[in-house]
């Protein structure tokens, strides 16, 4: 059965919906196909803070994320848990051509966070420190949170802060990898999510009209006619005629015979005279009389009554559409959310938790996903998906993770390809990477590559 085209374009419309803001895709992964990129070229150094000091002034570091992103750098805060120790990482996936994103962070680290304590590892050392944290030996269960963190800033304890506390004493490893969105990605999400908000608002509401007319019509003729007609006519005709004829007739036909030699010829003469004398006379006498006379007498009487009665009500209502009006909302604060941030970087973001026990792994992300999402402002769902040691996607998705690479899938019965993540500012990355020791003390791993100065750059 065919669908009014605006039934149709409503469909289209949702679909598109259910896409961009509510991607119900995100929450089959575990049924998706990993899509593995091509190996990157990037260098990934990891920097060990050792001491992480309070500031009033934390927003402050958005402004070096910003400049980590203009050199297209990926970011990977790691959360290394274990009863005896916790250790805490920021790694950065460096392209070849941007050598100077290690001093943007160094700089801005202790800048913005004075008296920390940062080491940085070469090559070498986070290559191999990279190998040992994402070790099949010690990893079961990987579980991804895609959630939006919380972009407000309080003095309260930060999200990794209440995180770390809620897990004291078991063994995980926490990454939250960040890469950055060029300007022209976060303009088509834009424009996508203007557009989307000027179809929605077609739908928003409906407005009926009823009417009701009664009318009631009576009417009466009365017509009376009377006609009367007299006439009367005479003719009179005399006629007359004479005519007189005379004729006279003579013919002469004399015979000769003359011989001729031998034979005999005969020559015959003839000759005729017609006299014919005649006289005629008519005459015609016609008259005619006629007397008409035509009398006529009519009378017409006309009697007409008419009654009119006309009775119209009429009742105007509208039903609005609670669906479309909360999807108009939801929509309209991604709008704003994107216009607020005045044109800086983007990055897409996921957490993953990968632990020994699967128990772990399945809380850890429930957990994050609680304390990272804002209650106030409902932006998009959170999606959780957990993978074991026996599904298909484990070891390359384990692989993808250790390279600092937002990982792609691709749904069954389709040709693209889609990143499991979220979009995310830099002041909730910031939000996601604050994490002062002021209340959770960080004691050094015993295991850790060597030291370098802090103020020295590689």
């Amino acid at each position: 059965m065919l669908k009014h085209p605006l039934e149709q374009q409503f469909s289209s419309t949702l679909h598109q919906y259910n896409s961009c803001v509510q991607k119900d895709y995100l929450n089959t992964l575990d049924c998706a196909t990993l899509y593995t990129n091509k190996k990157s070229q990037n260098q990934i150094l990891l920097f060990k803070i050792t001491n992480f000091t309070t500031s009033t002034t934390a927003h402050y570091f958005t402004y070096v994320f910003n400049a980590l992103a203009s050199l297209n750098t990926t970011i990977g805060i790691i959360l290394e848990r274990s009863p005896k120790k916790l250790n805490f990482y920021i790694g950065l996936s460096i392209a070849p051509s941007a050598p100077t994103a290690i001093e943007i962070f160094n700089q801005g680290f202790l800048s913005t966070f004075p008296n920390s304590k940062i080491t940085a590892y070469d090559s070498n050392q986070s290559k191999a420190l990279l190998n040992n944290l994402f070790s099949l030996e010690h990893i079961s269960t990987i579980t991804s949170t895609i959630v939006i963190p919380n972009n407000t800033y309080t003095d309260t304890k930060s999200i990794l802060q209440n995180f770390s506390s809620l897990f004291p004493s078991e063994n995980y490893i926490t990454l939250l990898l960040a890469t950055p969105i060029s300007n022209s990605e976060t303009k088509n999400c834009l424009d996508t999510f203007i557009n989307l908000f000027d179809s929605l608002s077609q739908f928003q509401q409906s407005n009926f009209n009823c009417g009701n007319n009664v009318a009631h019509n009576k009417s009466r003729t009365v017509t009376t006619n009377q006609s009367s007609s007299c006439g009367s006519s005479c003719t009179n005709t005399n006629s007359s005629s004479n005519g007189t004829s005379a004729a006279n007739y003579t013919n002469i036909s004399p015979s000769t015979t003359v011989p001729l030699g031998n034979s005999t010829r005969i020559v015959n003469m003839s000759a005729t005279l017609n006299e014919a004398i005649g006289a005629n006379q008519n005459s015609s006498h016609s008259k005619a009389n006629a007397d008409n006379k035509s009398c006529s007498n009519g009378q017409s009487e006309a009697n007409m009554a008419a009654t009119n009665l006309s009775d119209s009500s009429s009742i105007s209502f509208c039903k609005q559409n609670k669906l479309v009006i909360d999807a108009i909302a939801l929509v309209n604060n991604l709008i704003t959310r994107l216009t607020n941030n005045n044109g800086s970087p983007m990055f897409y973001f996921n957490a993953f938790f990968l632990t020994p026990l699967a128990s772990t792994s399945i809380r850890a992300g429930f957990t994050y996903a609680g304390l990272a999402k804002d209650s106030s402002l409902n932006l998009e769902p959170s999606f959780i998906t957990t993978w074991h040691t026996n599904h298909c996607n484990f070891r390359p998705l384990l692989k993808e993770l250790k390279n600092f690479q937002i990982p792609e899938f691709k749904l069954p019965h389709s040709t693209k390809h889609f990143k499991a993540c979220t979009t995310i500012t830099s002041q909730e990355l910031v939000n996601t990477f604050y994490f002062p020791t002021t209340d959770s003390k960080i004691i050094p791993s015993t295991s850790t590559p060597s030291k370098s100065s802090p103020s020295s750059s590689l």
